[in-house]
């Protein structure tokens, strides 16, 4: 599954702060990892990271 495309980074503006996204689809893409070492579906691993990419857009934690 190819990672979601990102603007690049620079030290000031608004770009910046696309920076924590960058960073959980990157948790989020290395959550799914394990769950197919352990044998899960691909489609249950993507049913499982689109859950948790649903939830970060919520603004939920748990």
């Amino acid at each position: 599954m190819p990672l979601a495309p990102t603007k690049p980074l620079t030290s000031a503006g608004p770009t910046r702060r696309r920076t924590p996204e960058g960073e959980r689809e990157l948790a989020v893409q290395r959550a799914g990892y394990p769950l197919r070492r352990f044998g899960v579906t691909a489609r249950e691993v993507d049913a499982i990271t689109q859950a948790l990419r649903r939830r970060a857009d919520a603004g939920t934690s748990g």
